[in-house]
């Protein structure tokens, strides 16, 4: 199993914070400290709640790069990192326009779990958690809730496998548990390298800001997933066909998606893996 370093991430500001905390307010003095070895007992799943307006929202993208760099290390993908648009801060994708060089990236289902967590301040994270109110992270906090998901065992493993069609993504996945369970699955697809507006520390805007790893499809119920009856040793399996999209409002390069599946029970997810669709020719 792949040995990970651990990191402590230290920001001398955040002191009285919690208390004070309103939208987009985090200033930070953030570094990155070596600490001792972690092995992964399973993949961690950080999401990142976010908006194009948002002032401090790309101080959070640079402790996601961060932390991606540091844990999917010789070709494994120990961290998986999802940008959600949602909220006040950011711009639904039915206000795009692709003639004005206007492009929205906040989908319906974003802003439903952006509501199920109750977030009314971003960026804000959570790491290993869906649906639950009480598990939200300022950014300063990743690093240590990142480090310690590792180190919680799971009986569930996730494989997926996702093939790139004329106009779908076929999604074909395996679950093994080691006990008897009822979980729920979904399936997410991102996007990465996508070019629109974002508001920098500074308070100007990006208009050829780089969005990497943003939610754009979610495949099944936000809150209940797709349920599915676990059998100890028995692989349990889903098939699902996501459309493609090429529209005015929504245009998915389908040479940078990616497909994210996890499984969940309440609010803990339990595991993730991500798949590739592989590269293939943009639509005319």
């Amino acid at each position: 199993m792949t040995v990970i370093k651990k990191f402590i991430y230290a920001a001398a500001v955040m002191t009285g914070l919690a208390a004070s905390l309103t939208s987009c307010d985090i200033a930070s003095d953030d570094r990155f400290i070596l600490e001792d070895e972690v092995v992964p007992q399973r993949n961690v799943l950080l999401m990142d709640f976010t908006g194009q307006g948002c002032i401090n929202c790309p101080n959070a993208h640079d402790v996601m790069s961060e932390l991606s760099k540091q844990y999917n290390t010789d070709g494994n993908t120990n961290l998986i990192t999802v940008s959600i648009h949602a909220g006040a801060q950011a711009m639904s994708v039915d206000r795009t326009d692709f003639s004005a060089n206007r492009i929205g990236l906040m989908i319906a289902e974003g802003q439903e779990m952006n509501d199920a967590f109750s977030i009314n301040a971003w960026p804000t994270g959570a790491v290993d958690h869906i649906n639950g109110k009480d598990n939200t992270l300022l950014y300063a906090e990743w690093p240590a809730a990142v480090r310690s998901a590792f180190e919680k065992p799971t009986d569930i493993s996730i494989e997926a496998t996702a093939t790139l069609n004329d106009d779908r993504i076929a999604v074909s996945t395996n679950v093994h548990s080691t006990s008897d369970q009822d979980i729920a699955l979904q399936v997410w697809v991102i996007e990465n390298g996508i070019t629109a507006s974002q508001r920098l520390p500074d308070g100007s805007f990006d208009q050829k800001y780089t969005h990497n790893h943003v939610l754009r499809f979610v495949q099944y119920p936000v809150k209940s997933g797709q349920p599915m009856q676990l059998k100890a040793g028995v692989i349990g399996t889903d098939e699902c066909s996501i459309p493609l999209k090429w529209t005015d409002k929504e245009r998915w390069n389908r040479d940078n998606l990616q497909i994210v599946v996890f499984a969940f029970r309440g609010s803990d997810i339990l595991n993730c893996t991500i798949a590739n669709p592989g590269p293939a020719t943009q639509p005319e």
